[in-house]
Order: structure tokens, then sequence, then C-alpha cells
């Protein structure tokens, strides 16, 4: 499950330039899927 929560925000933030910028900015985008990422990878498995 986590393996898969990575893959899809590997996904996202693979089409962040293209999908976003008109409510909210590439950036905070990223910097947002970071932090998720973090917390996805201490979860247990």
């Amino acid at each position: 499950m986590k393996d898969r929560a990575i893959e899809l925000l590997d996904d996202i933030e693979a089409n962040v330039s293209v999908c976003c910028a008109i409510t909210m900015e590439p950036d905070e985008v990223l910097d947002l899927i970071e932090e998720l990422r973090g917390i996805v990878n201490k979860m247990e498995s």
C-alpha cells in the first residue's frame, strides 16, 4: 500500500507543471507532495 501511495505521488509530481498554475503555484504543490511523501515514508508498510 505504501509503495502504491509513493507511485501515485510520483505520477502527480510528474504532472504538476501541466495541471497546476491556475489554482495553486506549482512550487507550492511540489512542497505539499514532498511533505506528504515524507509522511508516507515514515508509515509502516
